[in-house]
């Protein structure tokens, strides 16, 4: 499976957000996108799953336009956790996650919906809070069921809008291990906003830097987490270190 994103820009009404974006990923991968708050990461991101369709430019996938599919056939493609995980309706865990099941569901869940939603929730250690009311549980917890939901609907791309915000550091490890197994287990392209550089540089194959609605660099995490680049992006005074390929990025 291939994405591309050809020379995409979109606009809220006079305020140009993204300026003639590309990117490419394919199956397996995980792409990070970096950035400085309100520099169009969310934007592109619901521009690639037609949340946003007003957009100018391509997004396809395997050479197919994203809108030319139907709505189910997008369901079964693309999965979008976004940053805002809060709801309004009771529902407990289980059947939250459940719900990713929708687009494969006709007359009611078989029984190989309900095991794949269990262990989704299993996949994100969710097991113990199966049957508490979603809007109960901590906003750490609901990013986590959220990412379950995903994982349940089976895609083939999976997009995380900052999806460790919320979460503690063990759970932001814990998450990102889970998110590169997805991908290479799966066979899955996740894209994935953050804002932890190191985060990032440990468990992303790829990452694109953004700021003022330009990718401003495209690489490997050795190749875009220099000085310069950061410090051009961030305006920050920020060293790199490296551990092996891997580079470590502190504050001076």
């Amino acid at each position: 499976m291939n994405l591309s994103v050809e020379n995409v820009s979109f606009h809220y009404k006079t305020n140009q957000v993204l300026k003639n974006v590309s990117l490419c990923g394919t199956s397996g991968e995980v792409i990070g996108i970096l950035g400085p708050n309100g520099t169009g990461k969310t934007t592109l991101f619901k521009c690639i799953g037609r949340i946003l369709d007003k957009y100018s430019g391509e997004i396809r996938i395997d050479g197919k336009s994203i809108l030319d599919l139907s709505k189910n056939e997008l369901a079964k493609t693309i999965a979008f956790v976004p940053q805002d995980t809060s709801v309004s309706f009771a529902i407990d865990v289980y059947h939250a996650i459940l719900l990713g099941r929708t687009p494969y569901v006709r007359l009611g869940a078989t029984e190989r919906d309900l095991e794949i939603a269990q262990q989704a929730a299993m996949m994100m250690g969710l097991e113990k809070l199966a049957f508490q009311n979603i809007a109960e549980i901590s906003g750490g917890e609901r990013q986590r069921v959220f990412i379950a939901r995903a994982i349940a609907q089976e895609p083939k791309i999976m997009i995380l809008d900052e999806p460790t915000s919320a979460l503690d550091l063990k759970y932001q490890i814990s998450t990102m291990k889970m998110v590169r197994k997805i991908a290479e287990e799966k066979n899955i392209l996740v894209i994935i906003a953050m804002h932890d550089l190191n985060l990032a540089s440990r468990f992303t194959d790829r990452i694109l830097l953004m700021k003022n609605g330009v990718i401003v660099s495209d690489g490997t995490p050795g190749e875009v987490l220099n000085e310069k680049t950061i410090q051009d992006v961030y305006d920050v005074d920020i060293g790199v270190q490296y551990m092996g390929e891997i580079p470590h990025i502190y504050i001076k």
